[in-house]
């Protein structure tokens, strides 16, 4: 009787044994197949994801500056606040359309971006309300650099030169900023000529009166018919509107410029990513030619400065 017992405690023992034996390797088996799988699908994860990255559009992906055009420009679309009457740089045509070199210069970075161009004409007098507002993405139009805007705003480098000179009529005999005492002069409003004309003041002193104009235009109309002695203004768009007239030896640029300039371009103090991204696409727009193109366009030659 013990022995039967026996037998059958050591049959049981053997069978648990066995059981538990069989237990293990299917286990092993299991893992082993669930490992095989899981390595097999990250592999094809892998390959799906490779052939994406191949296949994303250039122009949804980081630019140069690292920078992500979509996230900077949400809507697509970069706002331009500009003076509409600031000859050559922007300004209507007869078709009343605007037209200019700074317009023609952000279309064409707009066009490298795969963004639209939206011109938004304002006061240029109140130009940095206008951009803290949001109403505009950026101040770009004849907008020289200086201290006092660098500190408002994001600038980006100068792609262009400019100066501040005196225009006046050939009939006024005026020959030197001397001659301009007790005499009337002109500016734009809100201009850097109002800036510089500060900073001379040993000259602003010996005038008889300052008559600001909101548009650059209508201050040349006004020493034409004789109401101003002499214009202060960009040296730029003194020699282009000079240029478009019938009697251009009618006009004279007096004596040495009363300050050197570089024109920019302005965006909101904290959007330096954005800025970082039109400035790169400038100098791309110089490397392959297309920016050299638009100045020679305007100004008979490449007058840029960015990139060099």
């Amino acid at each position: 009787m013990k022995l039967f017992k026996r037998i059958i405690v050591a049959t049981c023992s053997v069978a648990l044994l066995a059981g538990l034996a069989l237990s293990g390797c299917g286990d092993d088996k299991e893992t082993a197949e669930t490992t095989a799988a899981a390595e097999e699908t990250t592999e094809a994860q892998a390959e799906t994801e490779a052939v994406e990255d191949e296949t994303q559009p250039e122009d949804d992906a980081a630019t140069d500056t690292g920078a992500d055009v979509s996230a900077l420009l949400p809507d697509g679309v970069l706002k331009m606040g500009l003076d509409d009457s600031l000859p050559p740089m922007g300004f209507r045509d007869e078709k009343n359309e605007i037209v200019g070199f700074d317009v023609d210069l952000a279309r064409e970075a707009a066009k490298h971006l795969g963004v639209e161009l939206e011109l938004v004409p304002i006061d240029w007098s109140m130009k940095q309300q206008e951009l803290d507002a949001e109403n505009v993405d950026c101040l770009w139009n004849g907008y020289s650099w200086t201290e006092e805007r660098a500190a408002a705003c994001a600038l980006t480098r100068p792609y262009m030169e400019n100066m501040q000179v005196l225009v006046t009529m050939a009939e006024s005999n005026i020959q030197s900023l001397d001659d301009m005492a007790g005499k009337k002069l002109s500016l734009q409003e809100g201009s850097t000529a109002e800036l510089a004309l500060d900073e001379a003041a040993e000259f602003k002193d010996s005038l008889d009166e300052v008559v600001p104009f909101k548009e650059n235009v209508t201050a040349f109309k006004d020493i034409e018919a004789g109401q101003t002695d002499g214009l202060l203004i960009d040296s730029i768009m003194a020699d282009y509107y000079i240029a478009q007239q019938d009697n251009p030896e009618d006009y004279v640029i007096v004596g040495d410029p009363l300050a050197i300039e570089d024109y920019v371009i302005a965006f909101r103090k904290d959007d330096t990513e954005l800025r970082d991204l039109i400035e790169a696409t400038l100098v791309e727009m110089k490397e392959d030619g297309s920016l050299g193109a638009i100045a020679t366009e305007w100004f008979g030659k490449d007058i840029t400065v960015i990139g060099e």
